[in-house]
């Protein structure tokens, strides 16, 4: 749904991800809706385990770049050193693949007592912070993208047939939003286990 960019955050200095909706999709209103909903479920979300969001906005007018349109949401997120996951799916030990899992299922409770559930768990959402060491332990991994993130507490409608196929719950593939719940990141858990 959108580019990434590495950036400097003004205010804080901080090194930043910011992701920007793609050229083709500023128009469509189901993209820019969850967009704006990928903001709100991250920015009520405060765990070691998931991706910060620093700011979000608006590119202003005047910006001139070939793949930015003025007009276009941004998010600006904790920028991860090392990419996503999918990157580094050499087998991990026994124990290496419990602590990745562990902390994963310490996010996804954050998230979920939150009443957010992410919809999209998959290697390549999940953000390397810091690579394995020699001895077989986990990379340390921070939940991103939640693009199709769906919050339980609200009439949310959009995008009930979404996800990544090779890991989707059988209530997402039928397009039942009102029986998906972390019952369906859980699923993607054991499939990312698998």
């Amino acid at each position: 749904m959108g580019q990434v960019w590495q950036a400097l955050h003004s205010p804080t200095g901080a090194v930043v991800a910011v992701k920007i909706m793609e050229r083709g999709r500023v128009d469509e209103p189901l993209a820019r809706a969850a967009f704006q909903a990928e903001v709100r479920a991250q920015a009520c979300l405060d765990h070691p385990g998931l991706v910060r969001v620093h700011d979000h906005g608006v590119v202003p007018e005047g910006v001139v770049a070939a793949s930015i349109v003025p007009g276009s949401p941004w998010l600006a997120m904790d920028f991860a050193p090392y990419g996503s996951l999918d990157r580094y799916l050499a087998p991990l030990s026994w124990h290496g693949v419990r602590t990745l899992l562990l902390a994963v299922l310490d996010a996804l409770a954050h998230a979920h007592a939150r009443r957010v559930v992410h919809r999209d768990l998959k290697a390549g959402n999940l953000l390397v912070f810091r690579l394995p060491d020699q001895a077989g332990g986990a990379p340390e991994v921070r939940i991103s993208d939640f693009g199709v993130a769906h919050a339980l507490r609200s009439d949310d409608s959009l995008l009930p047939f979404s996800g990544t196929p090779r890991a989707m719950a059988p209530e997402q593939f039928r397009g039942e939003l009102a029986d998906q719940g972390p019952w369906t990141d859980l699923y993607a858990l054991g499939c990312l286990a698998w």
